[in-house]
């Protein structure tokens, strides 16, 4: 359930969310560039803070989507097997899509169905696969 916003407040939300997605884009190729999972826990913060705002605002397809991936970057960020790494690196950029083509949706106020999307069900069976995990940031 989407509450009442004024375009602004819409507008700034996505403009920062499309800048925080460009940031975890960044970790996801420096992952590639050198191989350290520890690059994950970084996506795990830009993607947290997006999650954080969708929920509040209403925006819940949003908020769910990275609700799984910030659990999914940082469980990653511990896992020392290239496999699942390379998996989670993928699933991420595909996540990173799908946000950008919601947010588009929202900037030109469309309706969303609520389905569950392919993406989302492979999510949750990314999340699930790697287990009790540490998922969120260390204190």
């Amino acid at each position: 359930m989407q509450i009442d916003l004024d375009d602004g407040l819409i507008h700034e939300f996505v403009e920062e969310s499309r800048d925080l997605l460009e940031k975890c884009r960044v970790t996801l190729t420096q992952f590639a560039d050198r191989g350290e999972p520890q690059c994950f826990e970084e996506f795990g913060l830009y993607i947290d803070r997006i999650m954080g705002a969708s929920f509040t605002m209403g925006f819940n397809q949003i908020g769910e989507l990275t609700k799984l991936g910030k659990q999914i970057g940082y469980k990653s960020s511990q896992v020392e097997d290239i496999d699942k790494l390379h998996t989670a690196q993928s699933l991420l950029s595909q996540l990173i899509k799908e946000i950008e083509r919601i947010l588009k949706a929202v900037l030109l106020k469309k309706e969303l169905t609520s389905e569950r999307t392919t993406l989302l069900k492979r999510l949750e069976k990314a999340n699930e696969a790697l287990g009790d995990l540490r998922a969120s940031v260390k204190i």
